[in-house]
């Protein structure tokens, strides 16, 4: 076997995203012709040789490929530039799906015994290749927002909801969510990459609190069944709601059902719950909530 000539292969290891697009260069001096040299991509499940229409010559000192990034290379993936069938060298891709903002968030400024804002929301941990390299800092305002100054730090990535205290009468609350790649191995530079993803994203959302504290517990009120004595009424429970007291041991439901006319039905329900340790509350209520119905048919 022929030993291996010394060879550069360009970029360097490297973080890339799904859906960008690797210029990748071999350089070396090739023992007889340019035409043996090749590319071989290797995932943890596969390996394969990609074919030479995919790759440009440079005389008989090295070859180029496009690479594109797609969703069935692994998270770790290796790239070869061989020589027949000698390796002469290789680089490490660690690549990552683009972030995601996250979602399903829900706000809610509980009673006035708790002083604070309740939030949840969805990191989209599942959506990444390496979800424990992607870190979630939440950050909140009461009040106007300052240019110049730091919120307080609500919680650590490890969790999707949070408890927001210091409220002190302010009409405004502001959160900010930072979703960041971490990585020690550096994004390829521009020279070779199209940057098309970030490695931090920012989102900021800003809500009246007199507005959320109006959000009631109870959700999609339906009413199923209308007899001659009785009412058949279906209802959820809002995310904040569910994660918060679902282990209570005494969450109790209050539904009020008022005739406002011939064919209008008034429904005010109130959800309370005792000695919930989740919700940190020895008795705690939350807000009314009022829906109408109109009957169709009698």
């Amino acid at each position: 076997m022929k030993e291996p000539a010394p060879a550069a292969l360009n970029p360097d290891d490297a973080l890339i995203f799904v859906g960008e697009t690797l210029n990748i260069t071999c350089s070396a001096d090739f023992q007889g012709t340019v035409s043996h040299a090749r590319f071989l991509i290797t995932t943890d499940t596969d390996k394969r040789i990609l074919p030479p229409e995919n790759q440009t010559k440079f005389g008989d000192s090295g070859i180029q490929t496009q690479l594109r990034i797609t969703d069935d290379l692994s998270s770790s993936t290796s790239v070869s530039c061989l020589d027949d069938e000698v390796s002469l060298e290789t680089i490490k891709l660690y690549v990552e799906r683009p972030l995601k903002d996250v979602s399903n968030l829900s706000v809610v400024f509980l009673d006035d015994s708790y002083q604070h804002v309740y939030l949840s929301w969805s990191s989209n941990s599942e959506y990444y290749k390496k979800p424990d390299h992607v870190k979630t800092e939440v950050l909140y305002w009461y009040g106007s927002k300052p240019d110049w100054e730091n919120g307080t730090l609500a919680c650590d990535q490890d969790l999707e909801s949070c408890d927001a205290f210091g409220f002190q009468g302010q009409s405004h609350f502001t959160v900010q969510f930072t979703v960041e790649h971490l990585s020690s191995s550096m994004r390829p530079g521009p020279d070779y990459l199209r940057p098309l993803f970030n490695t931090t994203l920012k989102s900021e959302h800003t809500f009246e609190l007199a507005e959320i504290r109006k959000t009631g517990p109870v959700t999609d009120v339906r009413v199923r069944d209308i007899g001659k004595t009785c009412v058949n009424l279906t209802w959820a429970l809002p995310i904040y709601f569910a994660k918060r007291c679902h282990h209570c041991p005494e969450l109790r439901y209050q539904i009020s059902l008022t005739r406002t006319d011939d064919k209008r039905f008034l429904i005010v329900s109130r959800t309370c719950f005792v000695d919930c340790k989740v919700a940190k509350s020895q008795a705690s209520e939350m807000m009314l909530n009022n829906f109408q119905f109109q009957l169709i048919s009698t």
